[in-house]
Parts: C-alpha cells; structure tokens; sequence
C-alpha cells in the first residue's frame, strides 16, 4: 500500500499521495470552500432581526394566540352559556327594583310605572320605542358588563331636534307650541317633550326635545322648530336650537356619535336574548292632570332658584320667598321696604326640604323602573 509524501508518517495514501492528516484541497476547493462561506454569511445578514422586531413578532403571534384561544372560549358551552344568561345581565336591575318572574313563559316583568317628581312635561310619546328598555337596561345595565361598551341599535335611529329656551316664560310658551300649534301639534304631531334640566352635564336650564327615527325625518324636523321658534314670542331668534343624534348620555360614555361603530353580530345576538326574556310593552298613556301640576310647580320653584325673574308671572308678583332687609341701598329704620307676602312660608320650606338642600325632598331622580325618553 503506498504511504504519504509527507515525512515518515506511515499513514496510508488518502487522495493525491497524502495522508488523511496531511491532505490540503487544491486551490479551486479553496475559492469555492470560501465562496460558500461568503454566501452563508450574507444569508445569516438577511435573517438577523433587531430585538425590536423581534419582539414585535412575539406580541403578533401572541395576539393571534389570544384571539384563538378567545374564540374557544366563545364556542364552548360555558362561553354559549355567558352569551344566553340573561338574568346575570338583567341582576343590577332586578335587585335594585321590583321585578318578578311570571308564570307560564318565564319572561322577566318589570313594574313599569309613570315618572314621579319628573323634570318633564310629556307631551306626545315616541310611537313604537321602549327608551325604558333601550337606554336604562341595554345601555345601563348590559353594556358595562360586555368587552365593549354599546349603544343600542334602536338608538343609531334616533334623532333629536333641542329647543333651549332662555328663560320659565319661553319653557311655557314652547309648550303651548308643542302642544297646540297647527303645524308642529296637529299636522306633523312630533314626539316631543319639555321640561327643566337637572343633569349637571346639559348646558342651560331648560329644555324641550322633538323625536325623529331617521335623519332626514330629523333635519325636517329642525327646519320645522327652527321657524316657528322664530316666530314665536318669548322664544324667538335667540333661543338656541340643536341637532343631535340619541341621548347625550351615550356621547359622554362612548365618543362622537358620527365615529359610533355600528351595532356588531355579537350586540344584536344579546339584545334579541334581553329582549325575548323580558316583558316589554310598556304602557304609553297620557300624563294625568295630578303629575302635569307638580311638574309645572317645580319648574316654577327651580325658576326662582336659579335666579330667573320670570317666575313672578306664575306667581303673581309675588316673590318666592320674602325679600331680605337690605342696607346698602336703604336705611331700613327709615325708609323700610315695602311689604310682601311670600308664596312660600317656613313651614311649607321645612316641608319640602328646602332648608336642607335645594329641593331636596321632591327632586330626587325618579326610580329605574321607570317609563321614559332620553334626554
């Protein structure tokens, strides 16, 4: 057997007549074996990715890991479950009010009521909508529980035109013009009410509202109460009128409502499954004469609170409460003020819980149960 070239070794020939220990490649082998190595290198350069990009591929895959496992939680039965209880939904509601499971069908009944110690004035009621059902349950109660806060589909049709009268004297003139104008009253016969505005997020002191369920019926709407407003005494010109979409509840909670996102698969799936379970029609009848006079009392009370003199025409120049003695305009001793009887004496102060807080005692927020449109 022939041995290496190389020294003494002993080893036998490998390739070439050199050893296994002594063979070298022949240049060519050296300028591929190096090529190689460069085209290895260059192909490391383009799949190393910066620790930024790195981690931005970590939170995709483990989003789309979170969205898959999220999806099995969905289809499972327990999640099929949470989607059909309705009861833990409606829990809120059914604790904090008089509700109850009726024989036969099962169907949850609230105990719809009229609003006491309202705000408002109902004049004509929305035809074909339960705001009991769409703002103080769907959106009050079920929402906040969901991932994603809503508005309730029946509300992206609803379409306000909102009056802003100035003073008590243009709250009544609006309604007379909503109860008996030819136009407004009897030919187009608007859904509408008026009142005073408590709510420490409405801007003003008195408001009237008309209903529209879509939007071109709405900005009619708006052309229709803007003339007449205009030509209108007490109101006139001046008196603000607005445009908006649904209850100013919904915009504070959940952004513009031009940028709402339309009412998704999942929503329509639960508000049919809350709708099924309860007993929705609520009573839609006139406000009796015994609600209209207290309501008009407290507007005229909540006038003279908030400093609007008007309400001496209600009250026939009477003030509210007697007048204070003053010295900085009069020396009392000799020249007093003249006398005047107060509409209110202190007992019936007392009585109202007047001396405690402003209307404390009759103004307290009417309870959930209740019958009403939004705001």
């Amino acid at each position: 057997m022939a041995q290496c070239k190389v020294g003494d070794c002993g080893l036998s020939v490998y390739s070439r007549g050199y050893c296994r220990k002594h063979w070298k490649p022949l240049p060519k082998n050296r300028k591929r074996a190096k090529a190689k190595k460069a085209a290895a290198s260059e192909i490391t350069k383009t799949l190393k990715v910066s620790p930024e990009e790195e981690a931005a591929a970590m939170r995709a895959l483990l989003e789309e890991k979170k969205l898959e496992l999220a999806e099995r939680a969905r289809n499972s039965y327990y999640g099929q479950l949470k989607r059909r209880d309705v009861l833990t939904f409606l829990k809120p509601a059914i604790t904090s009010a008089q509700w109850k499971a009726r024989f036969g069908d099962g169907k949850l009944e609230p105990e719809y009521s009229m609003p006491l110690y309202a705000p408002w004035h109902y004049v004509r009621p929305l035809k074909n909508a339960n705001c009991f059902m769409a703002h103080q349950i769907l959106f009050d109660v079920v929402s906040p529980q969901t991932s994603r806060r809503f508005v309730p589909s029946f509300c992206h049709q609803c379409w306000k035109v909102v009056v802003r009268p100035q003073s008590l004297a243009g709250l009544f003139a609006l309604l007379e013009l909503q109860l008996d104008h030819p136009y407004l009253a009897k030919e187009k016969e608007y859904a509408c009410k008026c009142g005073i505005e408590r709510r420490p997020t409405v801007f003003g002191g008195y408001g009237g509202y008309f209903y529209n369920n879509s939007f071109e019926a709405g900005m009619q709407c708006y052309r229709d109460v803007r003339r007449v407003v205009d030509e209108t005494d007490r109101l006139g010109p001046d008196t603000p009128v607005i445009y908006k979409r649904a209850c100013t509840e919904y915009e504070l909670a959940i952004g513009p409502s031009h940028l709402w996102e339309p009412p998704s698969a999942e929503q329509l799936e639960l508000e049919a499954a809350i709708t099924d379970a309860l007993v929705c029609n609520a009573p839609q009848q006139p406000m009796p004469q015994h609600l209209i006079d207290n309501v008009h009392r407290n507007w005229i009370e909540f006038a003279f609170f908030i400093g609007d003199k008007t309400y001496l025409e209600y009250t026939g120049g009477i003030p509210m409460i007697r007048p204070y003695t003053t010295y900085h305009d009069r020396d009392p001793w000799k020249d007093p003020p003249p006398e005047f009887d107060a509409v209110l004496s202190w007992e019936e102060l007392e009585q109202r819980g007047f001396l405690q807080e402003r209307g404390n005692a009759n103004w307290n927020p009417p309870p959930p149960q209740r019958h009403d449109m939004g705001g």
